[in-house]
């Protein structure tokens, strides 16, 4: 797959998301997807796009330096969803994927009008 393809689906995404042609549904990770691994997801957000079922997420995944220390990666997955719910296939950190979890997390949760109405008050 080419990454310069991903980076324009992810750009494009986040375009149309910004100017609200696509809508994004917020929601606890499916079993499936916490169950037998140490990463962490806390929330995934869905759409679909020309009938294409979309997943957007992004992981916490505890990387070893050695058998005592570790760190932590946070890489943020765009997973093209099958018709049964479970992922299809799936790129991490590709270009502007990191920007449109953003943009998703802004629309999504509605942070412009709080924002908005704490400064009113």
């Amino acid at each position: 797959m080419s990454r310069v393809k991903l980076a324009r689906l992810a750009t494009t995404l986040d375009f149309e998301t910004l100017d609200g042609k696509v809508r994004w549904t917020a929601m606890p990770p499916p079993s499936d997807m916490i169950r037998g691994t140490d990463s962490i997801i806390t929330q995934v957000f869905e759409t679909e796009y020309n009938e294409i079922k979309l997943r957007v997420f992004e992981k916490r995944v505890k990387c070893f330096i050695d058998d005592v220390n570790y760190c932590w990666d946070y890489p943020v997955v765009l997973q093209f969803v099958g018709d049964n719910g479970a992922p299809d296939w799936e790129a991490e950190n590709i270009a502007g994927v990191r920007e449109l979890i953003d943009t998703i997390k802004l629309r999504t949760c509605r942070v412009e009008q709080k924002i908005d109405a704490i400064l009113a008050a």
